[in-house]
Order: C-alpha cells, then structure tokens, then sequence
C-alpha cells in the first residue's frame, strides 16, 4: 500500500568506501554509520541532482530517498535521522519509467466506474441456446450461466506541460477473485488514473506530475486534499504490456473521507480544452511567474463540510485574496469603465508632458499606478456575485446562507481590518458572506477554466459541499 504510516523497511547505503545502515518507520530514516574508526570523523551522504538519496532494502530491492529539491550533501558523524514525505522502492535495474499509475482514493470521486454490465438478452439466449442443444437437458441439474459485457468507460486526455507531452486515461479495472466464504467474484471496483509520457522518464518527475494531480484532483472535488490507494511506476520494453518497475509511498498528512463522485465534477462532463486549461493553471506556475498568472483557487477548499462552514479571519483573508485574482482573471469591471479609462487616458497624458523634469523612477512609478486605478474591491465582489447568483442559489438556499450587496461590501472592510489592524472576532453576517463568495470564487474559476454553465448549475444543484 501507498500512504501507509505503517510501512516498515531496513537496509543499506553504499557510497564510495563507506556503508550506512537505515530502518525506516512511518517515514523516518534512522541512518547509521557501520564503519566508525573515529568519533570525530564524519562522512558525506551524497544526494543526488533530482533530489534522492539512493540505498538498497534488505530483500535486494533498490531505495529512493526523497530529500527535496535542491538538498545538498549530508554530513554524519555516527547517525542522523531523515524525515520524508516520499521514498520510491524500484525494482533492480531500474532504467526510468513511461506510465505513472494512480490507484483508486480520490480518482474514484472523479471518475465514474462503469464498464461491467450484466448483459440480460445475452444471458437468456446462451441459456436457451445450451438447453436446446442438450438432450438430456431436463434429467440433469440445471447450471444457469451469467452473462457480462465489458464496455470502455475510459477518458483520456492529450495534455503538454511545457515540452512534454502525455496522456492522462482516467479508466477503470475488472477484478476477479476466489473468497472461500463468498465464492467466486467479479467486480469492477477500481479507478484509475495512467499518465502516460511520450519519452522515458526519470525519477524526478513523480513528484512533479504528483503535486500536479493531487492539486488538480483537489479542485475537481472542492476538497483541500487528495488521496490514493496505490501509487505505481509502469514501463515497457520494445512494445511489451507495461509492467510495474516501482512502488511509490507517499505519507498522508491527514485522514481524508472519501468524496462522492455525484458531488465532484467528473472527467467525463469537462472537454480536452477545459481539462489542459485546468492542467496549465496548475503547472505554470512552476514555469510563468507573472503577475498576470491565474491559478487555481486552491485556498478556498475546505477539508470537509465542518471546516467549510467554519469561517476563521484567515480564512475571510484567503478568500478575499483568491477573489481578488478571480475578479482580475474574469475581466470583471463596472459600468462605468469607458469614464474610468479616459481619466486614465488624460493623467497618463498629463504626467507624460513632465517627464523631462522627473527622475526615471519616480516616473515609473507614478505611471505605473496609474496603471492600476478602477474600482473599489467591493464594487467588483458585488459584481462578481451577481454574475453568478443564479448559479449558486441551489446550494444557497440548502445551507440557509443569506448574503446580499451590503453584507459582502461588509466582508471586505472586514478583510481590510484584518489585514489592517489584525481583527479577531468576525459577525454571523461575515461569516455568511464568506461562505457565499466562497462559492462564487470557484464557480468563476471554473468559468474561467472552461466548464460550461449547464456543468456548474448541475454540480451546484447536487451540492458540492
């Protein structure tokens, strides 16, 4: 099992001259020096450029050590523990993968298994077909057959982040098992998700597509984190069926409830645009630092229902600061803007005549700001909520949430005060307008992305909390 606090494992380190024992348990590394001949010496642990600390397990398996990006050398003189979030058990000669394999847990929110059927014309005409054939039919005891169909209830995904290209297939599995109490049994009870790459990969780029997924599986479902059963490297030799090379143990950093896929917006009801959109709001800030850049509204997730409907002073900050780029990213504006604009327009014209007798800077600086005049951030977060008032109203009227224009102008200067002068204590309305614009940010997100309304009202007429 992947996410397993349980797992226990030892073995060695070998580098250059020298070996290292470890024991691992729930993710900690006590490491140790065998060969000691002073107690003032100390050795190197080498980490690699990717960021692993490589060592072979005691049943002859190889061991990536997850140290982080970046990790520099470790200097030991007898022992050192290491703490990790990741290790990666590989199979020997391991020479990279090409399909990372996502196992059940939160892909089963977003992804509908359907491909066992029970195919009843099929079954009736087998059945007779076997009793007409066979004379003795009636002085024999009867063996009815079921008959099942499989069918594709895949969903794939063509997807470049930056100059790599792959494929993400969220599908699902058959399995088939012997219970001694229970008998013979097929069921069709895993999720998956492949991604699969067009070149080879190496190790450092788990951790990577892992933060991805798990970001994008989070928005998906309106859920602060993302979980999995297993978590599996594949490959293939010239064309063979893939094979597993690795298993990937990843620490959970907290139970997570499993999130109903009737609540969650499904892979199935998003197009290949809006699923890259969705993949580039995630991935670019690794690669465009901008500040134009959108991302995903990731601070607004709740853990669970108790924690979204529970509304903290950081959390009024959170939200407001991801509205604020929502807003900006959706082009939201008042009706005034033409007016607006010309101002703009004729003070840029005006400070412009005066440059000659300004500094550099201080030029820039005054145009610049121009630059960022508009409206007020409560006049936006009213528009903002009207935009999508009738969306929302579904979940609205659920919960009993009452917000209008002057309780979200009050959200503001409440956040303003936070921010400002470190306020503590928030009203029932605030909190109210909160959850409310809450909503409001990730339906403009989803927008934003590409999710057409009729997806959104359905997914806020089942209730996305």
């Amino acid at each position: 099992m992947s996410n397993c606090d349980s797992h226990k494992l030892s073995g060695f380190i070998k580098q250059d001259e020298t070996i290292f024992a470890f024991i691992c348990e729930n993710f900690q590394f006590t490491i140790i020096v065998t060969d000691r001949p002073s107690p003032f010496e100390f050795h190197t642990l080498k980490i690699s450029r990717n960021g692993f600390l490589f060592g072979e397990t005691g049943n002859g398996n190889d061991i990536a050590i997850y140290c982080g990006k970046g990790s520099k050398d470790i200097k030991i003189s007898h022992s050192l523990v290491i703490n990790t979030d990741l290790y990666i058990v590989l199979n020997k000669r391991f020479k990279g993968f090409r399909t990372i394999r996502f196992v059940n847990g939160s892909i089963r929110s977003v992804h509908w298994r359907n491909s066992l059927h029970l195919d009843s014309e099929a079954e009736q005409l087998l059945n007779n077909t076997i009793r007409h054939s066979n004379q003795n039919y009636n002085d024999t005891p009867q063996k009815r057959y079921l008959v099942y169909s499989l069918q594709d209830d895949s969903t794939s995904f063509s997807i470049k982040v930056k100059n790599t290209l792959s494929v993400w297939k969220f599908h699902s599995a058959i399995k088939q098992q012997s219970v001694l109490s229970e008998g013979e049994q097929l069921s069709n009870d895993q999720s998956l998700l492949d991604i699969t790459f067009n070149e080879n990969q190496e190790l450092e780029t788990f951790p990577r597509y892992y933060g991805y997924v798990s970001s994008i599986i989070s928005f998906l479902t309106f859920r602060k984190s993302a979980y999995y059963d297993r978590l599996e490297l594949l490959n293939s030799d010239q064309g063979e069926t893939l094979r597993k090379v690795a298993d990937c143990y990843i620490k959970k950093t907290s139970n997570i409830a499993a999130r109903e896929a009737w609540k969650s917006l499904t892979v199935d009801k998003i197009s290949s645009d809006t699923f890259q959109n969705i993949v580039t709001c995630e991935t670019q800030k690794e690669y465009q630092m901008t500040d134009d850049t959108a991302y995903l509204p990731l601070l607004i997730l709740p853990n669970d229902y108790r924690d979204f409907s529970s509304i903290t002073p950081s959390k009024i900050r959170d939200i407001c600061s991801e509205l604020e780029q929502e807003i900006a990213a959706s082009n939201i504006v008042c009706s005034d803007t033409e007016a607006l604009i010309d101002l703009k327009k004729s003070v840029k014209y005006l400070v412009k005549n005066h440059k000659n007798n300004i500094k550099d800077g201080t030029f820039n600086l005054i145009n610049s700001s121009i630059s960022h005049w508009g409206d007020t951030a409560s006049d936006k977060a009213v528009i903002a909520w009207k935009s999508v008032k009738e969306v929302i109203s579904p979940i609205m009227q659920r919960m009993k949430i009452e917000a209008d224009e002057e309780s979200i102008r009050q959200l503001i200067r409440t956040r303003n005060n936070i921010v400002h002068s470190g306020l503590r204590t928030i009203s029932q309305s605030d909190a109210q307008a909160a959850v409310c614009m809450t909503v409001v940010c990730y339906c403009l997100a989803l927008k934003r992305v590409g999710v057409d309304n009729r997806s959104i009202l359905e997914l806020m007429n089942r209730g996305i909390i």
